[in-house]
């Protein structure tokens, strides 16, 4: 054997001869201490209920994914959130509101003895729940809550309630969001609809003047009216002029000359509106260029 080895071992036990009180003090107390501590009733122990949260991503509710996209194509869309809308869950469970709501709902105060005529317990209520409370982002997008309780139920039952509480509160924000776009959106409808009606009057009203009620027909009509009366005139004054030359029948030449001068009475009408007609290639004109 080493005699250095001797010697240490030799120095060892005198030494835990000489301070032997204090360590056999010192163990007792740690063991003391220790039984007291893990007494159950001294410390009671805590159950831990935990509630995990997927954000929905916010833009499955735009206008692009709704209505696809103007060529016709599927839009790729995550179907949960971003690190925004993961930061946001997580700002709104540490916000005074959730606080407030779980120490109501909860009668936490006279769990926590706080006596709540003083100034400041609610913040001394809000302090103490916090040491049972957790929210944070966990590896796979979501927002892990951490509750603690004496009771498991009532743990349970707190993680739930925040769950609930968030999910509403962040609906809120979004559904307030979406009824101002979607009152922007009824108030242009409204300017619109007005514009339309508008419009629709007063093409009523310009169809009603100028006796417009179907373009392409009324005009199809009337020019060929028009080409017919003056196929006809053409050919009654040529007729005319030949019994004029050849010094016809008198009585035919005035009966050419009557049928002559009717139907140019019957082309101004069709063409002009000096000539009496409600319908006319003068007004045709001039409506199709206002009610077009």
């Amino acid at each position: 054997m080493n005699p250095n080895n001797s010697f240490n071992l030799i120095d060892l036990l005198a030494s835990v001869k000489r301070w032997r009180r204090p360590i056999i003090i010192f163990t007792l107390l740690a063991i003391l201490g220790s039984i007291i501590i893990t007494h159950p009733r001294l410390m009671a122990p805590k159950y831990e209920s935990v509630a995990i949260i997927y954000p929905i991503n916010p833009a499955l509710t735009d206008r692009p994914y709704l209505f696809k996209t103007e060529s016709g194509g599927e839009l790729s869309i995550d179907l949960f959130g971003g690190k925004e809308d993961i930061d946001r869950l997580i700002s709104i469970s540490k916000s005074s509101q959730i606080f407030t709501s779980v120490l109501d709902s909860f009668d936490l105060y006279t769990m926590y003895k706080i006596d709540t005529s003083k100034k400041y317990h609610l913040s001394s209520a809000i302090s103490k729940f916090k040491k049972n409370f957790t929210a944070a982002k966990n590896e796979y997008r979501g927002v892990e809550i951490h509750v603690k309780d004496k009771n498991k139920n009532t743990a349970a039952d707190i993680a739930n309630f925040i769950v609930r509480k968030i999910d509403e509160i962040n609906k809120g924000m979004f559904l307030r969001s979406r009824k101002k776009i979607f009152g922007l959106f009824e108030g242009r409808l409204k300017t619109k609809q007005a514009e339309v009606e508008e419009l629709t009057d007063s093409l009523s009203r310009m169809r009603r003047l100028y006796n417009i009620y179907d373009i392409n027909a009324q005009s199809e009509i009337l020019t060929m009216q028009v080409s017919r009366t003056e196929s006809d005139l053409t050919s009654l004054k040529a007729e005319r002029n030949t019994l004029k030359n050849q010094g016809g029948n008198e009585n035919r030449v005035k009966r050419l000359n009557s049928i002559i001068n009717g139907l140019e009475m019957k082309l101004k009408g069709l063409t002009s509106v000096s000539g009496g007609n409600k319908f006319n290639l003068e007004l045709l004109s001039e409506g199709t260029d206002k009610v077009m």
